[in-house]
């Protein structure tokens, strides 16, 4: 059968503008890093070439590579990931999936809190991340299994080993 042809123009040009955003990401991020965290926050919101998913998708991948080496570092990374999620037009990606990537922000925050002793916040984190991945997430059987094992972790530095075993 197929996509019907107005369906699958759309579909090519969403295709072409995640190609877009995921090429521009590095440069973006480079671009924010250097920036003192207010700044970030005001270019966060007021700029919309900051607001896009493949942004939000490279600093997570580049969160996860400092979560042993520089977990101080790494923290930095996932609160700006979070305020990346925070900021994307709802309006311009399919809401599911987008709650999935919230999801997995929250996620890397509490994973780093976690590593950095914060054993409170990293609960928090967590909390949120399972709310949206529950509440407005997609379903993926992925996602789950990532935010399950982030929180079994989190249960195992808490030393509640009987609730690690079911995450």
């Amino acid at each position: 059968k197929g996509l019907p042809e107005g369906e699958l123009g759309n579909l090519a040009a969403t295709y072409r503008r995640m190609y877009r955003e995921e090429a521009e990401a590095p440069e973006l991020y480079r671009q924010l890093i250097e920036l003192p965290a207010p700044r970030r926050q005001m270019l966060l919101r007021n700029s919309r070439r900051f607001q896009t998913l493949g942004l939000l998708k490279y600093v997570l991948e580049t969160t996860t590579g400092l979560w042993h080496q520089a977990p101080e570092v790494a923290e930095e990374h996932a609160r700006l990931a979070v305020e990346v999620y925070r900021h994307l037009p709802t309006g311009d990606y399919d809401s599911r999936p987008l709650a999935d990537f919230g999801a997995r922000a929250f996620a890397h925050l509490a994973n780093v809190l976690r590593l950095r002793g914060d054993l409170a916040g990293a609960e928090k984190e967590i909390g949120r991340a399972s709310w949206k991945l529950q509440e407005e997430g997609s379903g993926d059987p992925l996602d789950r299994a990532y935010l399950g094992h982030i929180r079994a972790k989190l249960r195992t530095d808490q030393r509640r080993f009987e609730e690690a075993l079911h995450d």
